[in-house]
């Protein structure tokens, strides 16, 4: 039969308990209400370490404080002066530890976590989707898109644009109601077709909602069960390849690479050529990665959001960046060991020749060998000088295959990948609150415009005085 804490309070003795975790009787304070010391390596009494018993024998105190301790709060509240306590134990489970050891029941020791079981999240499935593609030819179809772009300002170009890379997804559950949303389709780089058309390749959504009544943002998030780890919004309005890329554009959303694309496609035709991709909230390791290794070639625009977690994944994608290049090549990280024992950054001979990879250290022992042998031979003078000449000429050329080598494999693995960092302008946080002020901005400026030419200029001097805007009013009230 299992004991209760109750069983543990009235068996046990808390005199027990605290010879247990080393305190002694201290005959000097009389035996009504005994008094346990703990003593020190040498013997002495530890000043202060004193727990006094009161006559029921299961509870206890420790002067000057008056707060009571039976079996079970000591043991809680002490449990590091027990032998079976372990770091990041429950208290409780140490209590019914020490309590059944001190009664010399029978202790089961195993650990039985209590883990929360959580509902199983099933892989992404477009097939539990009803889809609606952007048709941009097609007036009703284009309507209902509307919802989802006009509190973004994203006009209808812009949407043709990128017309092929969404769609409005429907789930519906069981129970009769549906999610509607506007989708973005992730895609993992290098395991993708090149039709932004084909179905089969999408792990997952960025999911974005209508917009609330109130005017604020609806819904953002990503489908269930959506690769977020791998997948991406890879984008063209030409269709254009990761692997042929010259430039590829990173945004942590979709609607703000929209945004980019309609504020500076008009001065930029490489927009259309390039790819957007969107990382759907924080970028990845693997995302970077994947994308990376797809575009090598490609020149990065990091267009991530202007505030510090902007700035931060910046600095992340330098060291995904310096991991790939790293891993691009067998010898890549014996390389990297060498390239970064250098005593001069500039002299790519002054490394360690131990760290040098294989190949590089086979080439340089032949040029080592070549010159110990100059030396040797140099040294005993009795060597022709043709023969010294040859061994000397032998030895340069090993000199010149290995410095040829050994800067070839460095400029390789040096070689950069390029990227630039953008940011929207006029204090804005991302490019779709940018797209917004410009918007706002050209409306006052088309408002004010039909203001200045609301009057008539009557006497043609390009200005418009008090009266003249008053001639309006009494054209349009002349009756016949």
């Amino acid at each position: 039969m299992e004991l209760t804490f109750d069983d543990f309070i009235k068996r046990i003795d808390i005199q027990d308990l605290l010879m247990d975790v080393g305190y002694v009787f201290n005959r000097k304070d009389g035996i009504r209400y005994p008094a346990y010391v703990r003593p020190d390596s040498s013997g002495h009494h530890v000043k202060g370490d004193k727990f006094i018993v009161y006559p029921s024998r299961q509870t206890c105190f420790q002067p000057p404080e008056k707060k009571v301790y039976n079996v079970i709060s000591f043991i809680t509240e002490h449990p590091h002066l027990f032998k079976d306590y372990q770091a990041g134990m429950d208290p409780y489970r140490l209590v019914n530890l020490v309590c059944n050891r001190l009664l010399n029941n029978p202790i089961d020791r195993t650990v039985h976590p209590i883990i929360k079981s959580s509902p199983q999240v099933k892989d992404f499935n477009i097939r539990d989707y009803e889809l609606l593609h952007f048709q941009k030819y097609n007036f009703d179809n284009i309507k209902q898109f509307y919802p989802y772009f006009v509190n973004r300002g994203i006009n209808t170009n812009t949407q043709k644009a990128f017309g092929q890379h969404f769609l409005l997804a429907t789930l519906r559950k069981e129970n009769g109601t549906y999610f509607k949303n506007l989708s973005f389709p992730l895609r993992i780089p290098g395991k993708t077709d090149a039709k932004s058309t084909d179905l089969k390749d999408i792990v997952g959504f960025e999911e974005r909602g209508r917009a609330r009544l109130d005017g604020s943002s609806g819904y953002k998030g990503k489908a269930r069960g959506s690769n977020s780890s791998e997948g991406l919004w890879i984008a063209s309005p030409n269709n254009t390849e990761l692997k042929s890329a010259e430039k590829v554009l990173w945004f942590e959303s979709a609607y703000d690479a929209m945004a980019y694309y309609q504020l500076n496609a008009q001065h930029d035709s490489s927009l259309n050529k390039a790819v957007f991709v969107s990382t759907g909230g924080n970028p990845t390791v693997m995302q970077f990665r994947g994308v990376i290794n797809e575009a090598s070639k490609a020149t990065h625009h990091l267009c991530f959001d202007n505030d510090l977690a902007g700035n931060q994944f910046v600095e992340n994608f330098k060291n995904e960046l310096f991991y790939v290049k790293s891993k691009s090549t067998e010898s890549g990280p014996q390389l990297l060991d060498y390239i970064k024992s250098l005593s001069k950054p500039d002299n790519n001979l002054s490394g360690d020749t131990d760290l040098l990879p294989e190949n590089l250290r086979r080439a340089y022992g032949s040029y080592e060998a070549a010159e110990e042998e100059w030396h040797s031979m140099k040294q005993c003078g009795s060597i022709h000088p043709d023969d010294l000449k040859y061994q000397a000429d032998k030895a340069l050329a090993y000199y010149d295959e290995y410095k040829n080598k050994l800067n070839t494999a460095i400029s390789t693995f040096t070689e950069k990948v390029s990227f630039v960092r953008e940011i929207p302008e006029a204090g804005s946080k991302d490019w779709n609150d940018l797209l917004l002020k410009e918007s706002n901005k050209a409306d006052n400026t088309q408002e004010e415009s039909k203001s200045e030419y609301s009057g008539i200029d009557i006497d043609n001097d390009g200005n418009l005085s008090a009266d003249e805007c008053d001639e309006r009013k009494k054209i349009t009230n002349f009756k016949r």
